[in-house]
């Protein structure tokens, strides 16, 4: 949103990136109360915690920027292909982990157990 508000043809060059910067500060100061809030909307099981909070604020600033009349285009970026070679490095990062987890822990059968046996909640 900070580089669509900067560069949208809406505003001067100056006042849109003024805009932009004005927005992703506030963003930046929102968002954490946002978040700590949201633990609440999952009881804390949400890996992805500020992202369901970004989310919700975006949706909050897009209707906002929407209903003022502001609109930006939806782009559908996919990648096909490539397919092939993230295979084989997701195969070899992952082996490679798997060892160093192996090796470097003196009993990783009961650091596994005791992370197994976690409730999987957020600590905040």
């Amino acid at each position: 949103t900070v580089s669509q508000l900067s560069f949208t043809p809406y505003f001067s060059t100056l006042s849109g990136i003024t805009l932009g910067y004005t927005i992703g500060i506030c963003t930046g100061f929102i968002l954490a109360p946002i978040a700590s809030h949201c633990i609440k909307a999952h009881n804390g099981y949400n890996l992805y915690n500020i992202g369901f909070a970004a989310g919700l604020f975006a949706t909050l600033l897009m209707s906002i920027l929407r209903a003022v009349g502001i609109e930006f285009e939806t782009r559908m970026i996919w990648n096909t292909g490539s397919n092939h070679i993230f295979s084989i490095l997701l195969i070899i990062i992952s082996s490679y982990l798997i060892l160093i987890g192996l090796f470097h822990n003196s009993d990783p059968k009961e650091k596994l157990m005791y992370i197994i046996k976690q409730p999987g909640r957020l600590v905040s």
